[in-house]
């Protein structure tokens, strides 16, 4: 980060307080539990599931110098281990982005003059590494084409190879970038300018029809809707809030409300079932309360529910924990990191929604297979096959060491079924997370066809794994019904591995790479022959062990059929010096080394 006096970054130019006594938060509901304390200010905050989250520590508002820091937790807070950090940086972790469940990225706003803007992690969190993009971020997203970072300069760094390399800057808004799908995002402001719109995934952006300054925005998922909670101005005036919505993927905006006090600017949901935002600690005068406020009615009016207020500019959570209730976990002024499960958007009932198993099915290693998704509904308390539902979210869990899923191109990976459009699908910490929304205008009846999802099998002994339901939510225009694992029905089928099928698929000996070395901008050619069908992967290294290249992508591997095979690397990346290749096949690694000539 280039050198900045203090009062020219927004979150830093508040009073200093140096009396750790003033800074006690008033936590107003039992509801709200401490799991978690820190010695200095909590910057960010993501949870990946109820059990794993990251909390992101730095420069605290108001000047209180403090070193950034992540600490991750894996049992729910109950204990949290500190990552190991790429240096020593005074500053903030304004953005921690999980891609999965080993891999992700944090965004740095070092103070002082450092220029490094991003860091990585290749091991869940455990340890972070500089990463190529010297700047001062403010927030991260990952869309299948692009990398998208806004800094506190006012400019936006893209790239369209998973961070490997950045094409340059484009003028930005500066303070969250946030999609509904993978190609409609919207970026926010703090400086007067327009906020910025995309619809081709963030490769290109327009301005909005809105200046307001907001810290945040937050993206209603599979749909076109957007809100916002600018947090007032900054130039000593009354404190208000305005309730933002966009219906329109951000284009043009509308109050629905607007409150008497100034909260941290954060606004975030379980999609739009309900909405949740937080008081800043620091800019209201009483009798304000500092507390969170709560809406189920698409922003329109809102409900106290107590917990901790925060200094304008920190980042609270919201995980819908599923049959667990809606989890929000935010921070106070002062390291404090809360849970709150909201109890009152629980749903209650004893409906016995069901899946219909696929039975038994026997594939080979190296091989792909395809599991239907049927959920059989039988309804004791309601009527739900006289109902329009309108979106189904589901979890499946299923043994990792047997099957894999792209988890890059998960989307392409999950089918839905006619009248149907999959919303999301992610891996987090060994489970398959799919969201479905129906476009049609039929109710569901008897049974409700899911699509289905492909799986590659492993190489490896011959051994059965289930395939089952760890949760799924179905939401109706009622109400929203939850059902958990434990129940009748949870198990899908069985998978076995066909042991005819597992050995060595090829021999290494028929694998070869040339030219070598490789002269200029050319093409390496990795070719080798398959006995039968098999499962690749090939990843180029350079010397200091980063990953340069990968074949099919950064995560997966892809089944190739038997016979003779080639894969081409592009070295126009690559400057001149000695790199390897990490050939997988059938998932055994060979290793060969090559040279690039400039």
């Amino acid at each position: 980060m280039k050198a900045l006096k203090l009062s020219s970054i927004k979150f830093l130019g508040l009073p200093i307080v140096l009396l750790s006594c003033l800074l006690t938060p008033v936590v107003s509901s039992a509801q709200w539990s401490v799991i978690g304390k820190f010695d200095w200010p909590i910057c960010t905050i993501n949870f990946t599931s109820p059990q794993v989250g990251f909390v992101g520590l730095g420069l605290g508002p108001g000047g209180l110098a403090a070193k950034a820091a992540i600490y991750k937790t894996v049992d729910g807070g109950v204990n949290w281990i500190a990552s190991r950090m790429p240096g020593d940086y005074v500053g903030n972790i304004s953005q921690i982005l999980m891609t999965d469940e080993n891999h992700g990225w944090a965004a740095l706003t070092a103070n002082g003059g450092a220029q490094v803007g991003l860091w990585k992690t290749n091991d869940g969190g455990l340890t972070w590494d500089n990463w190529a993009l010297p700047s001062a971020l403010t927030s991260i997203y990952q869309t299948s084409s692009t990398f998208i970072a806004t800094d506190i300069y006012g400019e936006g760094h893209l790239s369209f190879d998973s961070g490997v390399t950045w094409q340059g800057s484009f003028t930005a808004s500066t303070n969250c970038v946030d999609f509904v799908d993978d190609l409609h995002g919207v970026i926010s402001d703090f400086r007067g300018q327009n906020w910025l719109v995309t619809s081709d995934g963030g490769r290109t952006w327009n301005n909005s029809n809105e200046r307001t300054e907001s810290w945040t925005v937050h993206a209603v998922k599979g749909t076109s809707v957007f809100y916002a909670a600018p947090e007032g101005p900054s130039d000593g005036t009354v404190y208000t809030t305005e309730i933002l919505r966009s219906s329109d993927y951000g284009m043009n905006w509308s109050t629905v409300h607007k409150f008497d006090f100034r909260s941290t600017g954060t606004i975030q949901g379980a999609n739009e079932d309900v909405l949740y935002v937080q008081t800043s600690w620091n800019a209201n005068p009483e009798p304000y309360k500092r507390d969170f406020y709560r809406s189920i009615d698409q922003g329109k009016t809102w409900t106290n529910i107590g917990g901790p207020g925060a200094f304008s500019d920190s980042r609270f959570v919201v995980f819908d924990g599923g049959c667990q209730g809606v989890m929000v976990y935010a921070s106070d002024s002062v390291g404090t990191l809360y849970r709150y499960i909201d109890a009152a958007v629980q749903s209650t009932g004893s409906d016995q929604v069901l899946a219909k198993s696929f039975g038994s099915v026997r594939v080979a290693a190296n091989s792909i297979v395809t599991i239907p998704i049927n959920l059989s509904v039988k309804s004791v308390d309601r009527n739900l096959d006289t109902m329009k539902v309108y979106e189904v979210d589901y979890t499946i869990i299923y043994d990792g060491e047997l099957l894999d899923i792209d988890a890059r191109h998960i989307l392409s990976r999950v089918t839905a079924p006619t009248g149907w459009t999959v919303m999301s699908a992610k891996i987090v910490s060994g489970e398959l997370s799919v969201a479905l929304t129906n476009t049609s205008a039929q109710p569901v009846t008897n049974v409700l066809s899911l699509g289905s999802i492909i799986f590659d099998t492993y190489a490896g002994k011959a051994k059965s794994t289930l395939v089952g339901f760890s949760r799924f939510t179905v939401k109706t225009a009622q109400a929203t019904y939850h059902y958990c694992t434990n129940l009748e029905g949870d198990y899908l089928g069985l998978v076995e591995i066909d042991a005819a099928s597992v050995g060595l698929a090829a021999d290494h000996a028929n694998i070869s790479l040339y030219p070598n070395p490789v002269h200029g901008a050319g093409t390496l050619k990795l070719e080798f022959d398959l006995e039968h069908s098999a499962r690749v992967k090939a990843e180029v290294f350079d010397l200091l062990g980063r990953r340069m290249l990968a074949y099919p992508d950064l995560t997966s591997a892809r089944t190739l059929d038997a016979g003779h095979q080639t894969i081409d690397f592009s070295t126009s990346v690559l400057t001149a010096g000695t790199y390897y290749v990490r050939f997988e096949l059938a998932g055994l690694p060979v290793t060969k080394q090559f040279t690039v000539i400039r």
